[in-house]
């Protein structure tokens, strides 16, 4: 039941914020998971700050990557 006092609006906007944090570390996951730009030390270090420090970590991982790439040091290798 909700709480009378707080509109309903308030409680989609949490789980919509909820939801969009959950897609963001999942997907922060799998990038590390799969990335060929990083040692496996650094992997696992990755892994540990995403999941340790979810919404930052990700944002963090996103954040690396794209300076990465804006600079050349990321290669998209074609299978």
């Amino acid at each position: 039941m909700s709480n009378p006092e707080i509109p309903a609006v308030f409680d989609v906007a949490g789980v919509a914020i909820a939801l969009v944090a959950a897609v963001l570390v999942v997907a922060a996951l799998v990038s590390v998971s799969v990335s060929r730009s990083v040692t496996p030390a650094q992997r696992v270090a990755w892994l540990f700050a995403v999941l340790l420090l979810p919404a930052l970590g990700a944002i963090a991982w996103f954040a690396t990557v794209a300076v990465e790439r804006t600079r050349g040091r990321v290669t998209r290798t074609t299978k």
